[in-house]
């Protein structure tokens, strides 16, 4: 069909279409009876029109782009600000984002769930330190001016930033002349008197740390996409972290969405039939996905073992070893 985007509403289990495009044809359809206005309908002609001519561009995005502020146009603001604001996106190589703003407090949650999780963390503090003390983390002294300089009169300042150097994590507040405290963050292992940053914290305990603002963001309506989200976890810690986010969004309207290659996660006790998804790749190297739903099975079947046996297929398919001498 070629490069396409659309948008349907959903209606007692019916789709209305609000528009389609297909930007090679400069082919588009929209609900005309959406518009109030002519002026607004023919404003819309011309947005759709100049967004097939730029294949890289979402027509939501020009729409937003334009800052159109009738009525008529609120659907469309609707839909680009819950991506942008309501789906997150968490990849592998994500690094520490939202969860950082979660020690900015004492967080007695935050603390039971890192004990909860086996991180050996049993406290936090945001440690002050002066501009000098700052500067010694760095190898130029010019690089840590560059996060403590008077802003020019044109920068866009933000009140506080999250800086992600070496070991260390820092907070930077910052005011009109530049930055007014910084911060790192330190944890407590138990008894032991030492403080530790988080880059000397073991991989799966800074992935579980990337990972805290799944489980205890306060926002409603958001999806968390968290690929590869056993990264760096052991087996029961990726278990274990599922059904955490599970029992503290029982109260909210929060999705999860993963992707894993941990198959002890397919166990029906965890997730229902419709929740489990798989990807198998064909010959032609495309991708298909379908839900362990289609099979139906039993609510006491061992799901991961059955699916490691190849029965629900999605399971990589390897060649005898001879092959890779060359042998037939």
């Amino acid at each position: 069909m070629g490069l396409s985007e659309w948008l349907y509403e959903l209606k007692s289990g019916k789709e209305d279409v609000i528009f389609e495009r297909i930007v090679e044809n400069d082919q588009y359809y929209f609900d005309e009876n959406l518009f109030q206005s002519k002026e607004s309908r023919e404003q819309f002609h011309f947005f759709i029109k100049d967004a097939n001519r730029i294949s890289t561009t979402l027509l939501l995005h020009e729409i937003k782009r334009r800052k159109m502020e009738e009525t008529d146009f609120d659907v469309f603001r609707k839909v680009y600000d819950w991506f942008q604001y309501k789906l997150i996106v968490i990849y592998p190589e994500t690094k520490i984002g939202a969860s950082f703003f979660l020690f900015n407090s004492d967080n007695k949650k935050l603390v039971n769930i890192l004990k909860y999780l086996d991180t050996g963390i049993t406290d936090y503090n945001m440690r002050t330190m002066n501009e000098a003390a700052f500067k010694e983390y760095f190898p130029d002294e010019s690089l840590a001016e560059k996060f403590l300089r008077k802003p020019s009169r044109h920068d866009q300042v933000p009140s506080k930033g999250i800086l992600n150097f070496g070991n260390t994590l820092f907070e930077l507040d910052y005011g009109k002349e530049g930055v007014e405290k910084i911060a790192k963050l330190m944890f407590q292992h138990g008894a032991d008197e030492s403080k530790y940053e988080y880059g000397e914290e073991s991989d799966g305990t800074q992935r579980v740390i990337e990972l805290l603002d799944v489980i205890l963001n306060d926002d409603e309506d958001k999806v968390f996409v968290v690929d590869e989200l056993d990264r760096s976890l052991h087996p029961q810690m990726t278990i274990r972290f599922v059904e955490t986010f599970l029992k503290f969004s029982v109260e909210k309207t929060t999705q999860m969405i993963i992707t894993t290659h941990e198959s002890n996660l397919m166990d029906l006790n965890i997730l229902r039939r419709d929740e489990i998804w798989f990807a198998e790749k064909d010959q032609d190297n495309n991708t298909k996905l379908y839900t362990l739903e289609k099979f139906k099975i039993r609510y006491d079947k061992v799901v991961s073992k059955d699916y490691l046996a190849g029965r629900y297929g999605a399971v990589p398919a390897f060649k005898d070893f001879e092959y890779v001498w060359g042998k037939e």
